[in-house]
């Protein structure tokens, strides 16, 4: 009977909660969730998806947990410090700690994490904090700079030398609770007193006068309103920004600081490119310059005119037809090319060679007339525009008039189209213009400049380090190399910039002599062919440099020429020649073993004490040399040296006139002598 009735019971039971709600403490549910989550607080998720718990969290005294367990904030009962899911991670430790000035807690919530052991425990996130006071016994301690304003900055000093001042931001930080302020120096130009920079000579000086407006030769002048205050030596000088307009561009005349009157340019023809200054021994013959024709229709050239400001009164020049070119055809945009010889532009082609006219290269101009009078085009350069072995063009990015091409800054240098090579120039003669490079230092490179004697005993000198390009207001790419002066030593002589020691084997007096001497030659000028012997007397080798060749004219006339080349040796018991010129195309034909200058070799009215001389630094004369024509004659025979008799070669032989004769030897191009080889006897 008692078992049915537990059947019974069991069924009753069960019926009774299908009817009813779930008995949260009976620890039985229907299915009702499927997360610890889905439950009512206090509850979990349990066996057949029922919100259960096994002891009541909100009870302390609930016992229904075994010893060594206790009821989590779910109502299950676990063992003691571990967990079930991060939801019973939510007691972090209380205690705070200090790491530094870091104060060091956990977060609120933490996870549930199986250890290697398979126990699981809660772990908790560190949450650090600076102490701005500092953390001490698990605690922040006061900011000790949360009060303070650091606006109070120390007062302004002098420096040591009296020089400069230091002085303090007005605003400083604040670090553990003191102020630091910034300092810095300002340096004080009248020197410092009391934290202050003396009063300068400029304070309070207004520059609102400037000079007057002006013409300076033919460039009106003018000044800015306002200009800027300089402490010259104590004296407050106001400086204004200058204007400059040189009235010359357009041929205009200056009056009252302004360009008046300028020339009227009819138009029609363009000059735009011209070379004035190129880099080989004949520039003026290699000169040039191009125009076009923007007219819109053919021009006969013949009857205009070009000019020029070379010469008192200018320089002009008919185009017409001459031995060389015939006046060239002009038709509508056409370009012709002007030379002063038909080679002078390389291997370009000139169309017209012109006479008597030259193109300055410190300042000048070029114009084209009409037969009518009138200036056609004027093209005018200042000096500083032109540089050496580059033509000067018209930039082509604009259309080329006569009124844009008065304009300085549309000009510029030919940097990179080289035309001739040794001497290498540049241009486009014959050719379109091509573009102005907006910075010329770009494709230019500065080339360190030759040492160069400024005397006998002082040289100017470079540094091999390479200057910094910078480009003038002409457009042209400058270097500026600062040279240096150097004093040669007392045995040192200048030599192609260089101080070179005076050699030990510079002849003593009778070692080297006057033996021949070409005053008056025939067959060239003497600008070219003037040349004198020597002959070394000794059987040993001896240096030339250093001696002096001179003469004793009397009054501002008497000339004096150092020898300067290290190389200049004579033979023992040989000759050496020097000539004005060593070019033997050039100077008669002979073969000169160096150059001199200067105008010793006098023709004619020679006074009977004429003397040529070679004498060394110390003032030690080597040779003095009678200097005249044969037979006590005042003038040299035309196109015949002088040479001294074969068996006079001494300090003394040469010094009376009658052991001279003239030349009966022809060389080179006709004259006679003997240069370089011994004379003949005289008979």
């Amino acid at each position: 009977m008692r078992r049915a009735f537990y059947w019974v019971f069991l069924v009753f039971s069960a019926f009774a909660l299908s009817c009813g709600t779930d008995d949260v403490g009976s620890g039985k549910g229907d299915d009702s969730c499927s997360l610890d989550t889905d439950c009512p607080s206090g509850n979990y998720c349990g066996a057949g998806n029922a919100c259960v718990q096994d002891c009541d969290p909100a009870d302390p005294a609930d016992t229904s947990c075994a010893a060594g367990e206790s009821c989590d904030i779910r109502g299950r009962c676990v063992t003691d410090g571990e967990c079930r899911d991060d939801g019973d991670c939510d007691s972090p430790p209380e205690s705070l700690s200090c790491d530094g000035s870091t104060l060091v807690g956990f977060e609120s919530s933490g996870r549930c994490v199986a250890g290697t052991d398979g126990v699981t425990a809660c772990e908790y996130d560190e949450v650090r904090t600076t102490c701005e006071g500092g953390c001490q016994n698990g605690a922040c301690q006061d900011d000790p700079c949360e009060n303070i304003s650091c606006n109070q900055p120390p007062v302004s000093t002098c420096t040591m030398d009296g020089m400069s001042r230091v002085v303090y931001s007005s605003m400083g930080s604040c670090a553990a609770g003191v102020c630091d302020y910034q300092m810095s120096i300002e340096s004080c130009a009248l020197g410092c007193t009391n934290g202050v920079c003396n009063a300068g000579t400029c304070d309070n000086v207004t520059c609102d006068t400037p000079p007057s407006d002006t013409c300076d030769d033919n460039t009106a002048i003018t000044y800015a309103a306002t200009g800027t205050c300089q402490d010259q030596d104590g004296t407050a000088v106001c400086v204004y920004p200058i204007s400059f307009d040189n009235c010359e561009y357009t041929g205009a005349t200056c009056n009252n600081a302004a360009c008046e009157n300028p020339i009227t340019q009819v138009g029609g023809v363009v000059i735009v490119e011209y070379m004035a200054n190129p880099d080989d021994n004949a520039s003026d013959r290699n000169e040039w310059f191009e125009i076009v024709n923007l007219s819109g229709a053919a021009i006969d050239l013949t009857n205009w005119e070009i000019r020029s400001g070379g010469g008192a009164n200018g320089e002009l020049h008919p185009i017409a037809d001459n031995a060389n070119t015939t006046v060239p055809a002009f038709p509508d945009g056409a370009r012709l090319l002007f030379a002063a010889e038909m080679d002078a532009a390389g291997t370009a082609t000139v169309d017209y060679k012109y006479e008597n006219i030259s193109l300055a290269n410190n300042g000048d101009f070029i114009e084209i007339w009409n037969p009518q009078g009138e200036v056609v085009d004027r093209v005018y350069w200042e000096p500083g525009a032109v540089l050496n072995g580059r033509s000067r063009k018209l930039d082509p990015v604009n259309m080329a008039t006569v009124s844009l091409n008065d304009d300085f800054s549309e000009w510029c240098p030919s940097l990179t189209d080289e035309y001739t090579t040794g001497p290498s120039n540049y241009g486009t003669p014959g050719e379109t213009n091509t573009g102005c490079d907006p910075d010329p230092c770009s494709s230019f490179t500065c080339a360190k400049p030759d040492n160069f004697c400024l005397s006998d005993t002082e040289a100017v000198q470079f540094s091999d380090t390479g200057a910094m390009c910078e480009n003038t207001r002409f457009n042209n790419p400058y270097c500026d190399f600062e040279p240096t002066n150097v004093t040669c030593a007392q045995a040192e002589l200048c030599a192609v910039g260089n101080c070179e020691q005076i050699p030990a084997n510079v002849p003593q007096a009778g070692d080297v002599i006057f033996t021949e001497f070409m005053g008056n030659p025939s067959a060239v000028s003497d600008a070219n062919g003037e040349w004198f012997e020597l002959y070394n007397t000794t059987g040993g080798d001896l240096s030339l440099f250093s001696l002096k060749f001179k003469d004793n004219e009397m009054g501002g006339s008497a000339d004096e020429y150092t020898f300067l080349d290290i190389n200049a040796t004579i033979p023992s018991n040989g000759y050496l020649v020097f000539g004005k010129n060593t070019d033997t195309n050039l100077n008669g034909g002979f073969t000169a073993n160096g150059e001199f200058s200067g105008s010793h070799l006098k023709n004619s009215n020679i006074a009977a004490t004429y003397e040529i001389t070679l004498e060394r630094q110390d003032g030690t004369v080597v040779d003095t040399s009678y200097y005249g024509g044969v037979a006590g004659s005042n003038n040299l025979p035309n196109g015949a040296s002088i040479q001294l008799d074969s068996g006079s070669l001494t300090a003394s032989g040469n010094d009376a006139g009658t052991a001279w004769c003239e030349g009966v030897q022809t060389y080179g191009g006709g004259d006679k002598g003997t240069p370089g080889a011994a004379n003949d006897v005289c008979q």
